[in-house]
């Protein structure tokens, strides 16, 4: 008869290609320990979106705009009065960390939030207005009256 050799043990070598159920268990459980920290890394970066400065170029455009479709000006310390050919009074003026927009003193609509001051100064051809932002920003345009 044949004398058969029976093997005990069997030997799995790992394909270097291939993942174990092992493998595999270890990455996520290193992936799920750190989830955890994200969040707090990314509220570490800083980054500046530059929303003063679009915001407040927006409003010398509007404001550019009611001054070359009005008729007649006015200014105060902290407003500016937009005479209209239909007999309406535009105000754009500062109110309470805000410049807002009035039309014959009625109605709120906001321009632009968190500022700290508006300073409205008559010039020898039109006014420039000076703006002060909460974070200390200054922006400041000349305009000419058309």
């Amino acid at each position: 008869m044949l004398n058969k050799i029976r093997k005990h043990f069997v030997y799995m070598v790992m394909n270097e290609r291939g993942m174990t159920l092992v493998t595999s268990l270890f990455a996520l459980m290193i992936l799920m320990s750190t989830l955890p920290f994200l969040p707090l890394l990314l509220d570490q970066l800083e980054y500046d979106t530059k929303y003063d400065d679009f915001s407040t170029r927006q409003l010398y455009h509007f404001i550019s705009s009611e001054l070359h479709n009005s008729v007649d000006i006015s200014i105060d310390q902290s407003a500016i009065h937009f005479e209209k050919q239909d007999e309406k009074t535009v105000t754009i003026e500062f109110y309470d960390q805000v410049i807002r927009r009035r039309v014959d003193n009625q109605g709120h609509e906001i321009m632009l939030r968190n500022v700290k001051q508006m300073a409205v100064e008559p010039s020898l051809f039109g006014m420039r207005i000076i703006i002060t932002t909460m974070e200390g920003k200054k922006y400041e345009k000349s305009f000419r009256n058309p």
